[in-house]
């Protein structure tokens, strides 16, 4: 299933040492591609850096190849020039210059850094700086970038002989099919980690494979499908060359030898779209029918009146199987995941972060924020529409917008110049035939191509093959796997792991090959020569292969070190986390030794990588944390001036890290009595911040000890909002502050919150409070002065608040059934059990599973004697919560009611 352009004299004899190492190049590309996916995907440093180390040894493997046979011609392709840039360009983007170049370049860097740096020592500040505002995970990104290239440039050269290109395509195709199983078989055996070893991150059930996370899984899966999918065309059109067999002529067909490959290939492609849906990526079931979708209109462009032809009947083939396999793994939850799409209260909005990354941008559109640099520059511009929850958005889930975000203008168009030729080559490659006259001979085909290509051209409709092209089936099996990436996209960030990446880089290298094939099949180029070339050319090539192979090491060399010191740093740092996590359950306090622990592997992963901000601030934290709770005042200062001076050179590392900024912040207006700097420091932080519930948490207390008192409330519900951090807000309120009265003011129109708030207003003034002042990490700078308030006025005052706001709720059109039951409970406290009533009843009508309304409910009716209607009521009760003693006890009070004439009192 496939062709060659060697050319007939090369054919005749073989060249046996070209031919191994050519196989052994095809075997370490092979083997890296089999690696990074097994490596749960290479989301380690780990992974990554043997991944690159595989990438990097392909190249070695060409390069040697060419010194030792320098017959043998390096593949230049255009396209090498814009990945040569944008690596240049990923560089310059780490490299400090002049701060009036960066003004020109991006204005509004230099203003940032300058804002930023406003407290930093004079002895820290910098004279240059470099674009990127986090120069490590620049580098790391350039590391990624360099592989790739390396696959691409391997991949160009290895592929322009057909059967490598085919038996690449068929490693792809195995090991997206042995993704796929894996997938399967952990969710139908219920493992709890990945391979059955090791554990999840949620806990649960892997549904993607090897994966980290089940969009990467859909993404690299469906590129897979794409190889599978191209072989499964290629051996269709090498089969069947016309639409007009009899029967007995398509039933030999389908018994050939040349279309058995097919039937592998079907069940493969048939378990990896499967494997997706039952992933419940939305995303990746999405590309996966826009990649069916693309296929099939290329098809139906290439086949003219003809259409689809045979490859429509096997698609329908396929369609078969996938819904039989999905219907076999649980339709009904892949239903309710597809119809969540549409679903706007989705726990955060991809569509709005992409909106924010594309307003970070405007701020820095000519050159970015620097590659990697994502994560601690967004979270200024992040507006949640709901903020209910503390998220870290480390990628912008829209591949497209975060590199025009990270690169700017000038990256971008770089990205997009290599985007072109390759989707250029890709229409060279599926181009439909010409017209009969302007087709090449039979003869002239296999003259150019080496008699190989297994293409017949006919005229006659009927008793002749057409034209079919292997090139243009591979380009369209290869094009559409790449569409469903690029839908992806969209929605996610797979292809910045390099498992991802160095599959999209061999279907690109792949696509520039198959151009050239299918002008050779189209005889608009002859292969070049294989004589020979003199002893001159030789030596010259000879010298270009080592002088590049000395490059490739020279540049490889330090940044492989560097891999290897993020590995050194990643593991040191699972220790560290090890250790506070038995700390944190001890509440830091260490019988075991565990905070040395800490410590000291904390110090080796900043040695390890000191270019690591988040290594870096939580050693700092981590070290605070472990203080002897029994300091003096001026011990704890002398401790706490280090870890502040540490912080300071930390804002060098990656000036936009909010985290630091508060934690600083904290610690100078708190700890070391510097009022004004840790007052701009902590302001700074929730600037950076805005969604971070401690930067929130520490500037609201700010604002209280300055006496700001609306600003203090908003950053404290947003603090709730984010992560609810409700009992260390309270304590400030009640304990520190004596602002009890401000509760109501907290809370506004939210019932939970001011339900939460009487709760702990009723057991302050009972003495049952359980809040104490957290002491294990910052919560507020909280200093002022107790001031005084009556108790049961306050709690009186905030019942009235509470009355209003369930009133007013209920009163609205779109009043939500939390609100009517709300609405019926007040009016029941007041008495009101009639009026009750219809409250109850248009509140169950929308949450009938509502257990505690539907007792009030019946309470309510007993109390008026109506018991007909509250048996029923009571009796659902006990159906759905058999465990609950009031309702078992009101009903066997109320059967004996109705076997006697006196009646029982039955309120609780």
């Amino acid at each position: 299933m496939g062709f060659s352009t060697r050319s007939t004299a090369e054919l005749e004899v073989i060249d046996p040492q070209v031919e191994q190492l050519d196989w052994t190049i095809c075997g370490v590309l092979i083997a890296l591609l089999v690696f990074l996916p097994a490596a749960m995907g290479a989301h380690s440093a780990w992974a990554e850096a043997i991944g690159q180390f595989l990438a990097l040894g392909a190249l070695v493997a060409l390069l040697l190849k060419l010194i030792i046979r320098p017959d043998q011609r390096f593949v230049w392709s255009w396209t090498y020039l814009p990945l040569i840039a944008l690596a240049g360009y990923l560089l310059f983007q780490v490299v400090p210059l002049p701060v009036s170049v960066i003004g020109v370049l991006s204005p509004q860097t230099v203003s940032d850094r300058a804002k930023l740096f406003v407290d930093l020592p004079a002895a820290f500040k910098p004279s240059s700086f470099p674009v990127s505002f986090y120069p490590f995970g620049t580098w790391h990104g350039l590391r990624n970038l360099l592989a790739n290239i390396a696959v691409f440039v391997v991949t160009v050269n290895l592929t322009r002989d057909a059967k490598y290109l085919r038996a690449l395509l068929w490693a792809i195709a195995i090991i997206g099919t042995a993704e796929a199983v894996l997938s399967i078989l952990q969710m139908a055996t219920g493992a709890k980690g990945v391979y059955w070893l090791y554990p999840s991150e949620l806990g649960t059930t892997p549904n993607s494979g090897s994966m980290p996370q089940h969009n990467f899984f859909s993404q690299f899966v469906n590129l897979s499908s794409g190889a599978a999918l191209a072989l499964v065309l290629c051996g269709i059109d090498q089969t069947f060359r016309r639409h007009d067999y009899t029967p007995a002529e398509m039933w030999e067909k389908l018994r050939s030898s040349a279309i058995r490959p097919v039937y592998i290939l079907l069940p493969m492609l048939a378990l990896n779209a499967a494997a997706v849906f039952v992933s419940l990526s939305r995303g990746g079931m999405i590309a996966l029918a826009g990649m069916g979708g693309v296929a099939a209109l290329l098809l139906a462009i290439r086949g003219g009146r003809r259409g689809m032809g045979v490859a429509g009947w096997f698609g329908a083939m396929l369609v078969v199987l996938v819904f039989a396999i999905v219907m076999s793994s649980g339709y009904s939850i892949i239903e309710s995941r597809i119809n969540s799409i549409a679903n706007p209260r989705d726990r955060y909005d991809r569509l709005q972060m992409s909106k924010d990354t594309l307003e970070m941008w405007k701020q820095y559109p000519m050159v970015g924020i620097g590659r990697g640099a994502f994560r601690y520059v967004f979270p200024r511009f992040e507006q949640l529409a709901e903020p209910s929850i503390e998220l870290i958005a480390t990628h912008a889930e829209n591949e497209f917008v975060e590199w025009l975000a990270e690169v700017g203008v000038i990256g971008s168009a770089i990205i997009g110049l290599f985007a072109a030729m390759v989707i250029a080559a890709f229409f060279v490659a599926w181009s439909r035939l010409e017209r009969s006259g302007d087709r090449p001979s039979e003869s002239d085909a296999q003259t150019k191509a080496g008699g190989l290509l297994a293409i017949r051209h006919g005229r006659s409709r009927r008793g002749r093959e057409h034209g079919g092209s292997h090139a243009s089936s591979l380009a369209i099996g290869i094009g559409a796997g790449l569409a469903a990436m690029l839908i992806q996209c969209c929605t996610d960030f797979a292809p910045e792991f390099l498992s991802v990446s160095c599959l999209i880089s061999v279907f690109c290298g792949m696509i520039v090959n198959l151009a050239f094939l299918r002008r050779v099949e189209r005889g608009q180029i002859t292969p070049g020569s294989h004589d020979l070339p003199p002893s001159a050319t030789l030596l010259r090539r000879r010298a270009f292969s080592t002088a590049s192979l000395a490059v490739a090491l020279a540049v490889s060399a330090p940044l492989l070190l560097q891999s290897i010191r993020a590995w050194q740093g990643e593991t040191a740092w699972q220790r560290v986390d090890s250790a506070a996590n038995a700390l944190f359950g001890r509440d830091w306090k260490d019988p075991d030794g565990d905070a040395a622990d800490v410590k000291r592997y904390a110090d080796a992963a900043v040695q390890a990588v000191p270019g690591n901000v988040y290594y870096r601030y939580w050693r700092d934290l981590y070290l605070e944390y472990a203080l002897d709770r029994n300091l003096s005042p001026a011990e704890r200062k002398a401790a706490i001036t280090p870890l502040c001076e540490d912080l300071q050179t930390a804002k060098l590392l990656c000036p936009t890290f909010g985290n630091i900024y508060q934690q600083l912040g904290y610690w100078e207006y708190a700890l070391l009595d510097e009022k004004e700097s840790g007052a701009r420091e902590i302001r700074l932080g929730v600037w950076l911040s805005p969604n971070d519930a401690t930067a929130n948490l520490v500037a609201g207390g700010l604002d209280a000890d300055e006496g700001h008192w609306d600003t203090a409330l908003d950053h404290y519900r947003r603090a709730i909002y984010l992560r609810g951090g409700i009992e260390e807000i309270f304590d400030d309120l009640i304990h520190y502050y004596h602002r009890p009265d401000l509760l109501a003011q907290l809370g506004g129109d939210d019932l939970r919150l001011l339900h939460l708030a009487m709760d702990a207003l009723h057991n302050q003034s009972t003495g049952t409070s359980s809040t104490e002042p957290n002491t294990t990490k910052p919560t507020t700078v909280a200093t002022s002065e107790p001031g005084d308030g009556n108790m049961e006025n306050v709690m009186r005052a905030l019942q009235a608040h509470m009355d209003a706001v369930i009133v007013r709720n209920a009163a609205r059109p779109d009043a939500t059934p939390e609100d009517q039951a709300e609405m019926a409970l007040l009016l029941v406290r007041r008495h009101e059990l009639n009026e009750s009533l219809p409250y109850f009843d248009r509140a169950l009508l929308r949450e009938f599973s509502r257990a505690d309304w539907r007792l009030a409910y019946a309470q309510a009716l007993i109390a008026l004697d109506r018991d007909n209607e509250a048996y029923p009521q009571l009796q659902t009760v006990v159906r759905e919560q058999r465990w609950n003693p009031i309702a078992q006890d009101l009903l066997e009070q109320l059967l004996v009611r109705r076997a006697t004439t006196k009646p029982a009192p039955l309120l609780r």
